[in-house]
């Protein structure tokens, strides 16, 4: 197994819990979120630029709209941001009940937005995985969810891969991208034997799949089809929340961490990968 050292994104503000991180192909940005500090943060490595948006509420996950505004979940409403003059526009709140917050969400290659909830104790599986269709039409898709995290899909999007981080495993779906449905479980890849618990994750174009470990100190990269770990990226912080492909090749990828209660974390990482992600898919409405 390859062992690989990031590096510290200098500039880029610490996080209390940095999560979401998404790339922006067309400004060759990356943005992210401080979920406890209801901040979102936008960081351009080609000029260093680094802008910094206080939002009327916590977002926990971003997904890019194709024009230019940015979808966000709040605890439990999708609104619309804009970067450019930093309006807020809530659009649509969903019954998703009170000891429930949204989680991390992705969207597919039709531009259907998958986001889940969790329990805000995080111990009872009242949370649910929901897709976001056009004209913010919500269907529920899973229930029974204590802590809904990664979401991604395979390069020919016959397979998605999901996280529910208490179960500490993958859960591999069959997906019909042309109805925005999965079938039924096809496997688990189990992660209980490596150090913390899966979060966030990404989907390289070899198919491989890189898993954030909260309380791990790492982000695995694990081939699907085996089950077996081929690289870790090994961090100086514990709580590593997400991860995604960015720059001008895709083969750089940035990792979003949170602080400790000794204050530890919060940075966001870089290395260059001998692999490459996909232009992030848009959302449309």
């Amino acid at each position: 197994m390859i062992t690989l050292k990031p590096a510290v994104v200098r500039g880029a503000p610490r996080s209390l819990l940095g999560e979401g991180p998404v790339w922006d192909h067309v400004s060759g940005s990356l943005y992210w979120v401080d979920i406890d500090s209801a901040m979102l943060h936008a960081y351009s490595p080609g000029s260093s630029n680094v802008g910094s948006f206080s939002l009327e509420e916590s977002a926990s996950c971003i997904a890019l709209c194709a024009d230019g505004r940015l979808l966000l979940a709040l605890r439990n409403t999708l609104a619309l941001f804009n970067p450019r003059n930093h309006e807020l526009e809530r659009v649509k709140a969903v019954e998703i009940g009170d000891q429930a917050r949204f989680n991390d969400g992705k969207c597919d290659v039709v531009g259907r937005f998958w986001v889940g909830t969790m329990d805000i104790e995080e111990e009872r599986p009242i949370g649910a995985l929901y897709v976001v269709e056009a004209g913010f039409r919500v269907r529920r898709i899973l229930g029974g969810v204590t802590v809904s995290n990664g979401i991604g899909w395979s390069p020919d999007y016959t397979r998605m891969y999901y996280v529910d981080s208490p179960t500490r495993r993958v859960s591999v779906f069959g997906y019909d991208r042309e109805r925005g449905e999965i079938s039924g479980l096809l496997r688990s890849i189990d992660l209980s034997s490596q150090p913390g618990v899966p979060d966030g994750l990404t989907v390289d174009s070899e198919g491989g799949l890189w898993v954030a470990l909260w309380e791990g100190s790492s982000v695995l990269r694990i081939d699907p089809a085996s089950s077996e770990a081929t690289a870790r990226v090994e961090l100086p912080v514990p709580r590593v929340t997400s991860c995604t492909f960015g720059g001008e090749n895709l083969d750089t990828l940035y990792i979003t961490t949170a602080q400790n209660k000794q204050g530890v974390g919060g940075e966001v990482y870089t290395i260059k990968t001998h692999t490459h992600g996909s232009p992030t898919n848009v959302f449309k409405p």
